[in-house]
């Protein structure tokens, strides 16, 4: 069986390498997402040496927004957490156990035309007026693919978070398995907590709807007197049920449904825990049952009171339609900001909308896939293979759609090249559709041709359809003279001319 960390068998403990004294060669660690204390996700870092740097165990049961990450002695050493209720997702970082005068704030990027981009990492600056953010670090990548850089403010690659493969390369561990590159420009355990708070924004345990909040995961038991709380089935003691955090045992249980009541008694005014097993737990479900009742000790029921949910987005007030609709305003407005909606009646209404979506980023090229949560083989380009597929490279850098840009600047003598952004490549585009009230033939051109290299795309994709793009430029030159003539009315548009770029 492959080892996930080097050489020894038995890690030992060791401090982590201090910034003050920072060693010449990266540092390369081994992240293990797996906790050594509890039977459930964590943390667990060796370094080159197989030695136990850096470990957390209250992931799972990290509920309030709350993570320690410590060294392997059980010092903690930053504390990570989450503000639930801002515009945007956001982490604050503070030295040890403190709750004052964090050390970073890290927010998820949201400009959906710069998709490498991950987070951003900003320095807490106070004053006596005011606290001001200095931009420190930068993210990009997929945490997905485990394929991260994370750049200082000079755009110098500080770390990198790397797939592992096991002795020879010839076997992946999986994306549980990875390693942590530190040059000697950030402090380890800052690079860590980055990686922590990575997971918490992209892992595949963050279940988000659609709008990137975590609307399904943002209900929970609040246990009252425990009768209508199923103990191992909801959501009531940490972040996740614990028929999932601790499935050993849990396979061991008749009935999976049973309540909190059910599951104890009161004698005198102790609460006390009756299991139940279809046989006696033993090796490693007995060592899950013990942490079991470590997390249990000095937990009991609340008898005047009857079970309730509650809702973290608001846990003052509880759920409402109202407060919902608000948060998910805040956020698209955080995220996408004010778009200018342009219609041009000159193509059909299915360009149109794709502009339209387009231009709000709602197109799901590869990366806005991953950053989504889904998880999916590659994020290369399914055209050329060597980048990643983001709204850029997808329409306009790839090499085969540069090649075909290039014939459509020639046909219409426009100058196209040095153009990398989707969003510079449209920003004249509502001008020009006033100015011609509607009659913008080169807006036409560029919104179907950005149209059809989708459908290549996705015929590519779904239909292995390998028709190259320089094959398609005449094909496709011809249909937007039909799209487009066909929907101007009371215009009518010579062949021969269009052949020779219209004006």
């Amino acid at each position: 069986m492959t080892k996930v960390y080097p050489t020894p068998i038995i890690p030992v403990a060791v401090s982590p390498t201090k910034s003050s004294a920072p060693c010449k060669n990266p540092e390369v660690f081994t992240i293990w997402k797996k906790s050594l204390l509890f039977n459930c996700d964590g943390f667990t870092v060796f370094d080159s040496n197989g030695n136990l740097v850096f470990r957390v165990d209250n992931y799972i049961a990290g509920g309030n927004g709350e993570i320690v990450l410590m060294d392997a002695s059980g010092r903690p050493l930053l504390t990570i957490r989450h503000k639930r209720l801002s515009l945007s997702d956001s982490w604050q970082v503070y030295d040890g156990e403190t709750i004052v005068n964090p050390l970073l704030s890290v927010k998820k990027h949201r400009n959906v035309f710069h998709t490498k981009s991950l987070a951003y990492v900003c320095k807490e600056q106070l004053s006596k007026n005011n606290n001001t953010r200095i931009p420190v670090y930068e993210i990009d990548g997929s945490y997905a693919q485990r394929c991260c850089v994370i750049y200082d403010d000079t755009r110098r690659n500080v770390a990198e978070i790397k797939r592992k493969d096991a002795k020879g390369g010839t076997v992946a561990l999986g994306i549980d398995v990875f390693r942590l590159v530190v040059q000697p420009l950030i402090d380890p355990s800052l690079a860590m907590a980055l990686v922590i708070i990575l997971d918490q924004m992209f892992g595949t345990s963050r279940v988000n709807d659609g709008s990137g909040l975590n609307f399904s995961g943002s209900f929970r038991r609040k246990v009252g007197d425990g009768s209508e709380t199923r103990f191992w089935k909801d959501r009531w003691l940490g972040d996740s049920p614990l028929e999932t955090v601790f499935p050993r045992i849990s396979r061991l249980v008749p009935d999976l449904k049973v309540s909190i009541l059910e599951r104890g008694g009161w004698v005198a005014d102790s609460w006390v825990w009756n299991w139940s097993w279809s046989r006696d737990p033993r090796g490693r479900a007995l060592g899950e049952l013990q942490n079991l009742e470590m997390m249990l000790d000095g937990w009991k029921p609340c008898r005047e009171k009857k079970d309730s949910w509650e809702w973290e987005l608001d846990k003052n007030k509880g759920f409402s339609v109202q407060k919902l609709r608000e948060i998910l305003a805040d956020r698209e407005e955080a995220g996408v900001g004010e778009t200018e909606t342009v219609w041009l009646p000159i193509v059909p209404k299915k360009v149109n909308v794709f502009l339209w979506r387009l231009r709000l980023g709602r197109i799901p090229t590869r990366v806005a896939l991953d950053n989504m949560g889904v998880d999916l083989d590659s994020c290369l380009c399914p055209r050329c293979g060597l980048e990643v597929e983001d709204f850029d490279h997808a329409f306009l850098k790839c090499g085969e759609v540069k090649l075909l840009w290039s014939k459509v600047g020639k046909w219409w003598n426009k100058p196209l090249t040095g153009i990398d952004s989707v969003v510079q490549f449209l920003q004249e585009d509502a001008d020009l559709v006033r100015t011609f009230k509607g009659k913008a033939w080169w807006v036409g051109v560029k919104w179907v041709f950005l149209y059809l290299l989708w459908s290549h795309r996705n015929r590519l994709v779904f239909h292995n359809d390998k028709i190259r793009l320089d094959e398609c430029f005449y094909k496709w030159q011809r249909l937007a003279f039909e799209w487009i003539s066909n929907k101007s009315k009371g215009v009518h548009l010579d062949w021969f001319a269009w052949l020779s770029g219209a004006t």
